[in-house]
């Protein structure tokens, strides 16, 4: 009786669990006509979603963008409300790739994306901006 107790106690909690317990709010940035997702983490520091990004540049082959950002320090996966008419509820939990200001910087600091300085000179201006509230 006393081993089932304790496995359950050291038991590892499911993906599930922790991003349940740890719910995040997202917060909606405009970029000229885009909308930009982004999170908040538990420091404060936000996190750009991947998807809003990508849309906000007008890039449709990401791979070569994302694969940029090599420190997995700059990766974060979060579990957000992903609205889709195609299913009954209008929408689904899904997980979703977001990156801090040092993996925009990495992955658009030697782009040659006509629209990336602009994007990357916003979100140092968004990031300041939040520091200083």
């Amino acid at each position: 009786m006393g081993s089932t107790g304790d496995a359950r106690a050291t038991r590892r909690p499911t993906w599930r669990e922790r991003y349940a317990a740890q719910p995040r709010a997202s917060i909606r940035l405009d970029y000229k006509s885009h909308s930009v997702r982004a999170y908040a983490d538990e420091s404060g520091a936000l996190w750009f979603v991947l998807v809003d990004i990508f849309n906000a540049l007008e890039k449709r082959k990401t791979w070569p963008l994302r694969k940029r950002i090599t420190d997995p320090k700059d990766i974060m996966l979060v579990l957000a409300w992903v609205p889709n008419v195609a299913t009954p509820a209008g929408g689904g939990w899904a997980l979703i790739q977001a990156t801090n200001l040092s993996g925009l910087e990495a992955m658009l600091t030697f782009s040659s994306l006509a629209t990336a300085p602009g994007f990357l000179r916003w979100a140092h201006e968004v990031t300041a901006a939040g520091e200083r509230a």
